[in-house]
């Protein structure tokens, strides 16, 4: 019983961390700005189901200043991001109000060229699925745990009752160690 519960523990508890992975911040969608060709895109999230997004910035020329708007399904802003004077790397992470359906890349710099890429990295999972994942995982960590317990407690109940019934005897009865030559109180008495 203590191997299946172990079994059962460690299979939820993987269970358990890949829900973790699921849900993570896994898809990236990118965009590349050619300043002055084209100083603004619009790129769709697909599929994202999270209010969280990490944003990675580089820009070579420059200095830019580039503005990120999040915008859900209806096309209004959920998230906004303003960077100034990036002429470098520059990475974030942001809590949008909604779930984004797309995002709004602009960069200006009035008196240079140069060129900004753009990624986003967001989620998408179904959330059905999650949560039966994470159910499935804390039944099995949860049937797991107690197997361990009762399969530890009933080795202990067993031991506990081997070593008790070697030492319980009915009066009169002799052990192993009273044919020794220990007198069990019984010898030199009469009986009337």
């Amino acid at each position: 019983m203590i191997v299946i519960g172990l079994a059962a523990f460690l299979v939820g508890a993987l269970v358990l961390l890949y829900s973790s992975y699921y849900t993570s911040l896994r898809f990236k969608a990118s965009v590349t700005l050619v300043y002055p060709e084209n100083f603004s895109s619009r790129v769709e999230l697909r599929g994202a189901s999270s209010e969280k997004v990490y944003y990675t910035v580089g820009a070579r020329g420059g200095p830019f200043n580039i503005t990120l708007v999040f915008e859900d399904v209806n096309g209004s802003a959920i998230g906004l991001t303003q960077l100034e004077r990036v002429s470098g790397n520059r990475t974030g992470f942001l809590r949008l109000d909604g779930i984004p359906a797309a995002f709004v890349a602009t960069a200006q710099c009035p008196s240079c060229r140069g060129e900004v890429n753009l990624s986003v990295v967001y989620a998408s999972f179904d959330r059905g699925v999650y949560t039966a994942i994470v159910v499935l995982g804390s039944i099995l960590a949860m049937s797991g745990a107690i197997a361990l317990g009762l399969g530890s407690w009933l080795i202990v109940y067993e031991e506990r009752s081997v070593s008790l019934s070697g030492a319980t005897q009915l009066p009169g009865e002799h052990s192993s160690s009273d044919d020794e030559g220990v007198p069990d109180g019984s010898e030199g008495r009469s009986v009337t």
